[in-house]
Formats: structure tokens, C-alpha cells, sequence
């Protein structure tokens, strides 16, 4: 016996014989009946695991600010103190350290040093002293020189120019003339020094001569190189033998030309000393 579905045909099937049947049965489920009423409640079960906590709430509103507490009793004074000051190299980071105590604070600065600053500009020249006195001749047999204060302004060219020198010194054994020049008495050794200092008002290679008869000293020649109102001192000291009446002087030449004062104060030196 099948059960089929609600709804459908009942049926009944010989699976046997006329003689042996077999009779097989579908018969449909019946419709589903009406609900029963209610039964009574069952009894309460068990308490179930707690669930996790639920999120935050809203935070409440502030309360009421409380009263004033009563003031607390006055602190101990607190000192401070300056301990050592250090010197850092420059550009190092200055610090301070307290080596005391919060109360008691005791101070030390390490403080980084300035870097150098910038040369300033050359002060101006001095004005020239007296003329000190005579100094023993510490065995020179003949020595003199001339120099100049009046800052003379030379217009060179490529001939020499003889450089003006109207103040003398002490001397023994030469002669100041003729003007400008130093004239040895005696035949010797000598020692020929000179200073000049030049401010070309034009760029150019500019050379200083010590001359004997008017004829430049082997070697002795200073060569400057210089720009326009490039200030520059020429300055030299060679040994000549000389001849009896040999006449010494100073010469400057240029390569085209120029105009080039001499120094203010003592611009211009030209000295003779005899060795032997």
C-alpha cells in the first residue's frame, strides 16, 4: 500500500493473477486537518550563557563643578644659580644644564663660539714719525739714502721715469747730488736697497729699477702686474760693486701710459750701504 499525494486519484492494482491477484493500493494523504488549540505552557528552561556587553551609552551631562578646596600651605622658595660657562667650537649647539636640583637649580652654559669674521678695511696710513737720531756707523765705511713724503704722481711711459726723492738722511761717504740720486765717494761692496708703493690709474705691468749711471741693475728689477687703482709695493735689496763717483738712482717704466702716485707718508726709499 503507497501513500500519494493529497489531492490525487485512489487506485487499486492487480500486480498478481486472475487467479493469484495481488492487489496493490495508492491511496491519497489526506488534506491537512485544523490547527489544535493551544496546549498549556511548558515548564521555563534553563538560563542561557550572558551575551556580550552592549556598546557605550551616551556620556551623561557634567556634573555641577565642587567647592574650592582649602589653599595648601606656601612651597619652599626655589634658588637658581649660574655654575659654569663653557666655550663651544663654533657652530656647535649652545645647551644648559641644570646640575642642582628642581629647587635648588645650579646653571651650566656651553655656549658655541662666533666664527672668525671678515678682515676689515686697511686703516689709513699713519703720519710719518720724526726723524730718529743718528745711530753709530757699526762699521760701515759709507752709507746714506734718500726717501720722499710729498706722495709724487708719476706719469710713466715705456721710457724710465726717474722718481722724485727730496728728503735726505744721515750720510757718510756719498753725496746727494745730483738731485734725486746717491753719489759714492769711494769704491766698494755695496748694499743698494728700495721701496716704493704705486697705485697705477690704469691696468698694466709696471717695473721698478735701481740704476747705476742711468743704467738698470742687473737683476734688482721688481715687475708688477697691476689692476687700475691696484695699490702695490715694489720693494728690493741687491749687492753691486761700485765705482768711485758712481751715481745711484730709482726709475719706474710701464707699458703704455700711466699715471701712478706714490703712497702718501714714506711712499718712496732708496738707501746705499758700503760692505767692505
Amino acid at each position: 500500500m503507497t501513500t500519494a499525494q493529497p489531492g490525487t486519484q485512489a487506485t487499486v492494482t492487480n500486480t498478481g493473477t486472475p487467479e493469484a491477484a495481488v492487489l496493490d493500493f495508492a491511496i491519497p494523504q489526506g488534506a491537512t486537518g485544523a490547527a489544535g488549540a493551544v496546549g498549556a505552557t511548558g515548564a521555563t528552561g534553563a538560563t542561557g550563557a550572558t551575551g556580550p556587553t552592549g556598546a557605550a551609552g551616551a556620556a551623561g551631562a557634567t556634573g555641577a563643578t565642587g567647592a574650592t578646596g582649602p589653599t595648601g600651605a606656601a612651597g619652599a622658595a626655589a634658588t637658581v644659580t649660574v655654575g659654569t660657562v663653557t666655550t663651544a667650537q663654533p657652530g656647535a649647539q649652545a645647551t644648559v644644564t641644570n646640575t642642582g636640583t628642581p629647587a635648588a637649580a645650579v646653571l651650566d652654559f656651553t655656549i658655541p663660539q662666533g666664527a672668525t669674521g671678515a678682515a676689515g678695511a686697511a686703516g689709513a696710513t699713519g703720519a710719518t714719525g720724526a726723524t730718529g737720531p743718528t745711530g753709530a756707523a757699526n762699521g760701515l765705511n759709507a752709507y746714506g739714502g734718500l726717501y720722499t713724503t710729498a706722495a709724487p704722481s708719476l706719469s710713466l711711459s715705456t721710457s724710465a721715469q726717474q722718481v722724485t726723492l727730496g728728503d735726505t738722511m744721515p750720510e757718510t761717504g756719498v753725496t746727494y747730488t745730483p738731485a734725486n740720486s746717491i753719489t759714492v765717494t769711494d769704491a766698494g761692496l755695496y748694499d743698494i736697497f728700495y721701496s716704493i708703493t704705486l697705485t697705477p690709474d690704469t691696468a698694466d705691468t709696471i717695473t721698478v729699477s735701481p740704476r747705476v749711471n742711468n743704467t738698470d741693475v742687473t737683476g734688482a728689477s721688481s715687475v708688477h702686474t697691476l689692476d687700475a687703482d691696484e695699490e702695490s709695493t715694489f720693494t728690493k735689496s741687491t749687492l753691486v760693486s761700485l765705482n768711485a763717483g758712481d751715481v745711484v738712482d730709482l726709475a719706474v717704466t710701464a707699458t703704455q701710459a700711466v699715471t701712478a702716485p706714490v703712497s702718501s707718508g714714506t711712499g718712496a726709499v732708496l738707501v746705499v750701504k758700503r760692505l767692505d
